[in-house]
């Protein structure tokens, strides 16, 4: 049995109604209050509501009017009649004449006094005189003696007494009543949650784990328990359930990745901010409402940072197809991660790996004939191994040239079909008024380009205006790297002169 004792607050209604809260409430066995009746009036779960009534003032605050005590005094009066009277020789009175009678006590109410004032003295005044010697009869006939002497004057009742004037009350009041209840009731115990792991303030970073672990037990019989868990404000978790009087045993690993926790392959949570602490609570409710107190764990996370890529001042030279330029930068990592990938794009091509390792330079050779003309695209990407990805995007235009030259070179790779050659039969067919020149590169594979210019060994017209040019040359043994370069010129640019054909056999 638990006991609780609550305080209603202090009001101006003697009827008053409190809303308490009995933790785990099973049954109200009594309600007892300090003053005046008080009653169950509703049972909400654990909540409560208590109606009190009939209890005394706890205080009254005056608000108006006034207070005059009680008051007394004393008072005298008076009151006076004529009086007469004659004596006989013996000195009785035998005849009295007054002018009414006077009572012994008289009532007083003035002013707002009242009392009785009662006779304390008796004052004759008046003198006695001579009578005459007459014989008066009785009013029985008896004769009577003679009268001696006479009297008259007047007869005053003197009076005293003490008066009272009651109080007056005008003053008004405020009045206050509070409640002081005591409630016994039955309780369902609450169930116990220890959490042996993490530890607080850990810090996890890319692919770390948070690894949840301790018990829960609830005493009371015939119960089932559910264990959770919530990070943050996130959805609460299941993380255990099992009936109660068992030490329930609590394991969770949770995965951090992306900037997010993961229970294996679901998303736990939002996007969890760096810097700020993160919170992860624990408890436990069994199947009759009661809940254990939450434990909380501290955390910190660093979400993996994308990769870092800088790309160089960009020079592009060339005027042919075959000419080239490089574009070159770095890459790094700021998590320090294992290894990082830098890839290139041009427009819609496939991505090719420029560079695999733990972060530095990287550079990667472009020829014109990639580049389309016009607008060109090229996406340099880098992705370290949690798939965090930086990319830079390089744009260049391409022209096309077409300004009238004199001399113009072209370079030809002769691919022997055998893959090596000792001699080269070559024909030139080009209007006759162009000048050419012809020179020829026959190395082994690896070797530097070595140029001798040939001499046609014939000349002959093919056409009208046209001729063809025979060129033989060989060499000692057999050659794998064979470049042909042709030089035509001419001498005004309004002339047209071009070369028609190029042909001819290897050895």
């Amino acid at each position: 049995m638990t006991q609780k004792v609550f305080t209603s607050t202090e009001s101006t209604n003697q009827s008053q109604t409190l809303i308490v809260t009995l933790p785990n409430l099973v049954k109200i066995n009594s309600v007892k209050v300090d003053t005046g009746n008080a009653v169950v009036k509703a049972v909400n779960g654990n909540e409560v509501t208590l109606s009190m009534s009939g209890g005394a003032k706890k205080r009254s605050v005056w608000t108006g009017g006034t207070y005059t005590p009680a008051d007394n005094k004393t008072v005298t009066d008076s009151r006076s009649i004529s009086a007469s009277w004659a004596t006989g020789s013996d000195g009785v009175v035998i005849r009295a004449n007054t002018g009414g009678s006077l009572p012994d006590s008289l009532s007083y109410n003035s002013s707002g006094y009242t009392g009785t004032l009662n006779r304390v003295n008796t004052v004759t005044t008046g003198e006695y005189v001579n009578a005459a010697y007459n014989a008066i009869m009785n009013p029985v006939g008896t004769k009577m003696p003679y009268v001696n002497l006479s009297y008259s004057g007047t007869q005053k009742y003197e009076y005293s007494g003490t008066v009272t004037k009651p109080a007056t009350d005008t003053r008004t009041y405020t009045h206050y009543y509070q409640y002081v209840v005591t409630v016994d009731y039955e309780d369902n115990k609450a169930p116990t949650v220890t959490v042996t792991s993490p530890e607080n303030n850990i810090t996890l970073y890319e692919n770390d784990t948070l690894n949840v672990t301790g018990t829960a037990i609830d005493q009371d019989p015939d119960q089932s328990v559910t264990v959770y868990y919530q990070i943050d404000d996130n959805p609460k978790k299941v993380l255990a359930t099992n009936l109660s009087q068992i030490q329930i045993s609590l394991s969770k690993q949770l995965t951090f990745k992306g900037g997010k926790l993961y229970d294996g392959e679901t998303v736990l949570t939002e996007m969890l901010a760096e810097g700020i602490e993160h919170k992860l609570k624990v408890w436990a409710i069994d199947n009759e409402g009661a809940q254990s107190t939450t434990v909380e764990r501290t955390f910190y996370v660093v979400p993996n940072r994308a990769p870092l890529l800088s790309v160089d001042t960009i020079i592009p030279g060339g005027i042919i197809d075959t000419d080239k330029f490089k574009i070159k930068g770095s890459a790094g990592d700021p998590d320090a991660n294992a290894s990082i990938k830098v890839s290139y794009r041009i427009n819609t091509g496939n991505p090719v790996q420029i560079y695999n390792g733990p972060g530095g330079t990287w550079e990667l050779e472009i020829t014109l004939s990639q580049l389309a003309v016009g607008e060109n695209t090229i996406v340099v990407e880098v992705i370290d191994n949690y798939n965090a990805k930086t990319s830079k995007t390089i744009k260049l235009n391409k022209n096309t040239v077409k300004t009238p030259i004199l001399q113009s070179v072209a370079r030809y790779k002769i691919e022997p079909p055998k893959g090596s050659a000792k001699g080269v039969l070559l024909f030139i067919e080009r209007d006759a008024d162009l000048v050419v020149k012809v020179e020829l590169s026959m190395t082994l594979t690896g070797e530097q380009e070595q140029y001798i210019t040939l001499t046609p060994v014939n000349t002959a017209p093919t056409n009208s205006g046209t001729v063809e040019d025979t060129f033989e040359h060989t060499v000692s043994e057999e050659k794998q790297n064979i470049i042909l370069k042709i030089t035509p010129s001419r001498t005004d640019l309004s002339f047209n002169h071009k070369i028609h054909l190029i042909s001819g056999v290897v050895d």
